[in-house]
C-alpha cells in the first residue's frame, strides 16, 4: 500500500516514468458527496472542502412542506436542514447540486419516485439558477424499475454500497460510520491498487467539535474528523495521485473509461 506520508519526489518522477513509458494511465478518481441536505453540511462541510481545493456534490431532500427557512432564522444544529439562502450559495460557490427526493421517501411505487425527482428538480433549479442533472436514491433503495426510470430524469444516480456500478446505481462508500485511519486507507488503496478506480465517498451531519460526544453517539464526524480526511485527500491531489471531482464529472469521465467503480 502507498501511504501519502511516505511519499517522495523521486518516487513520484518514477511513477510518472512508468506511464510515460506504457502510455497514460487514468488516475483514480475521488467525489466527496453529502446526503439530505443538512445545515451543517453547508455551514462546516462546505468550507472544509472549498478551502482545501474540493468541489462537493450535495443531494438535497426538498422538503416543499414549509419547513425549510428561505433565508432565516437559522438554527445550526446538526440535524437542521439547510437554508435556501445556503442551498443557493453551494451552487454559486461552484459546488454541485444534486437532488435527494422530495420526502426521502421508501415508496415502491416508480411513478411516486419519478414525480418526487421531478418536483425535486424544479425546486432547487430555481434556487440555484443551475441544471441539477443527478440524483441519490433515498436510503440507497432503487431496483432495475427505478434504475431504467432514472435514465429519463437524471444523467446519473448514486446508490451505496451495494450499488450494481452503473451509471444508474453508483456504489458509494460512507464516511460516518468508518474511523478517520480507515477512511484515508481508502484513498491509499485507490492509489496503491493503479488501476483507474472512480471512489465515491458521502457523509451526513458534520458535528462541531464542542459536540463531540453528540456526535460519536450519533455514529458521524466531528468537524476535525471530517477536515482530517478531507486534507488526505487534498494531499493524494497535490501530489498528482488522484483526481478530484463533483459527482457528475466523474460519472461523465466513467462513460468514457474501461475501469470499475471502488468498492470494500
Amino acid at each position: 500500500m502507498i501511504l501519502l506520508s511516505n511519499i517522495t519526489m523521486k518516487g513520484l518522477v518514477e511513477k510518472v516514468s512508468e506511464e510515460l513509458e506504457g502510455g497514460m494511465k487514468h488516475k483514480p478518481m475521488v467525489s466527496v458527496t453529502f446526503d439530505d441536505g443538512y445545515y451543517t453540511q453547508a455551514s462546516i462541510g462546505a468550507r472544509i472542502v472549498g478551502e482545501n481545493g474540493i468541489r462537493g456534490t450535495f443531494f438535497i431532500t426538498s422538503w416543499q412542506d414549509g419547513s425549510r427557512d428561505v433565508d432565516g432564522p437559522e438554527t445550526p444544529a446538526a440535524n437542521g436542514r439547510m437554508t435556501e439562502r445556503q442551498i443557493r450559495e453551494l451552487a454559486d460557490q461552484g459546488h454541485d447540486v444534486g437532488c435527494h427526493s422530495t420526502t426521502h421517501t421508501r415508496e415502491p411505487d416508480p411513478e411516486v419516485f419519478r414525480q418526487e425527482w421531478l418536483t425535486s428538480k424544479k425546486y432547487l433549479e430555481g434556487i440555484t439558477n443551475k441544471p441539477v442533472i443527478t440524483h441519490c436514491y433515498p436510503y440507497g433503495d432503487t431496483s432495475d424499475v427505478i434504475n431504467n426510470l432514472a435514465g429519463g430524469v437524471w444523467e446519473a444516480a448514486r446508490g451505496t454500497q451495494n450499488g450494481l456500478g452503473k451509471i444508474y446505481d453508483t456504489p458509494s462508500i460512507a464516511i460516518d460510520g468508518r474511523s478517520v485511519n480507515s477512511s484515508k486507507r481508502l484513498i491509499d488503496r485507490i492509489v496503491s491498487r493503479d488501476r483507474g478506480e472512480y471512489l465515491v465517498l458521502y457523509i451526513h451531519q458534520i458535528y462541531p467539535n464542542e459536540d463531540a460526544e453528540q456526535a460519536g453517539i450519533a455514529g458521524r464526524k466531528t468537524e476535525a474528523e471530517f477536515l482530517e480526511i478531507v486534507e488526505h485527500i487534498k494531499d493524494a491531489k497535490m501530489a498528482g495521485l488522484i483526481d478530484v471531482v463533483p459527482y457528475y464529472e466523474g460519472m461523465r469521465r466513467m462513460a468514457n473509461r474501461d475501469v470499475d467503480f471502488h468498492t470494500v
